[in-house]
């Protein structure tokens, strides 16, 4: 939900996470990018502040992590600056499929970088809202977990996946998505 009023994002998901690898996990890595606007985040410290990707002093960045559960009992999230590792009661062994569901919410910073920030103009304010859920990080055959946090500039190595995404905007708001709408109008 985007909470035009409050500058905020809130959202729930249920994941589903296939292990396609041969190894057993005993843990998920989750990238939190949003925490890249805490003020004491690596990559919030290591650009001049008040700079295109630097912290804002007063602003409440980063997620709020609401809840945390697998099959109705709660998960713990051990954060890690812009990285989350959940650690699992049982291990999802290889070929077998893990779903959990998550809840947070976040502040939309009045800065940032060139896909997450707002920006006030003449018509009203323009919300360009990106890396705004919780993802799984990569597990590949050569490194393992692709725990590299996020700085602010550059990409970052991800998964694949379906996704199935319901936005509800307002109606006297504009949508621009990376799909066609199902009901346009």
């Amino acid at each position: 939900v985007l909470h035009t009023e409050e500058r905020a994002v809130s959202a729930t998901a249920t994941v589903t996470y296939h292990n396609n690898s041969p190894d057993t996990l005993t843990y998920l890595w989750l990238h939190l990018e949003q925490n890249l606007f805490k003020p004491d985040s690596i990559g919030a410290l290591s650009k001049e502040p008040g700079s295109r990707f630097g912290y804002r002093e007063g602003f409440d960045g980063g997620y709020k992590i609401e809840s945390l559960t697998s099959g109705g009992k709660p998960l713990e999230l051990h954060v890690y600056d812009t990285m989350g590792r959940i650690d699992l009661d049982d291990p999802i062994e290889p070929g077998e499929v893990y779903q959990f569901q998550i809840a947070w919410h976040f502040n939309i910073p009045p800065f940032g970088g060139d896909r997450l920030a707002i920006e006030d103009v003449e018509q009203g304010a323009v919300f360009e809202i990106a890396q705004w859920f919780p993802a799984v990080a990569v597990y590949d055959d050569v490194d393992g977990w692709n725990t590299l946090g996020y700085l602010g500039q550059g990409e970052f190595y991800t998964n694949f996946g379906d996704f199935d995404v319901r936005i509800t905007p307002p109606r006297d708001h504009i949508l621009v998505a990376g799909r066609l709408p199902q009901n346009p109008w």
